[in-house]
């Protein structure tokens, strides 16, 4: 299981958020083996984009090609977070940054004017 703890480096030193539940989650852990991991926090889609991205791009697309919401998102996934290697994997959109997500949004949204002519409204464009 994995909990995680926020907060910031200050003079070279970490100063988390919430101290208190760390200390009592570190109790909890008593004599057993852990793994500590600290990483640069990634700011997750917005409600407001996850639902831009579900009523809108994906609707739109599952209307207009003849395909199940979750078949179209499988399909997006598929072909703009592919990531090759000796075993290639797809990324889940849920592990996108604001930034990120943004970005894979664009990319969906030339694809399908260029490729299909469906031309998918920019989020100040429609009513979410």
């Amino acid at each position: 299981m994995e909990i995680r703890f926020s907060g910031k480096i200050k003079e070279g030193k970490l100063i988390l958020d919430d101290i208190k539940g760390f200390q009592k989650y570190l109790y909890s852990l008593e004599g057993k083996k852990i793994q500590a991991i600290v990483q640069k926090y990634k700011t997750k889609r917005s409600e407001r984009q996850n639902k831009y991205y579900w009523s809108v791009i994906i609707k739109i697309l599952g209307d207009e090609l003849g395909y199940m919401p979750e078949e179209v998102h499988e399909a997006l996934k598929f072909k703009f977070l592919r990531k090759g290697g000796k075993l290639e994997t797809v990324k889940s959109t849920t592990s996108l940054t604001t930034v990120e997500f943004e970005m894979f949004v664009e990319k969906v949204r030339i694809w399908a004017l260029t490729d299909f002519q469906i031309t998918i409204p920019l989020p100040n464009e429609v009513e979410i």
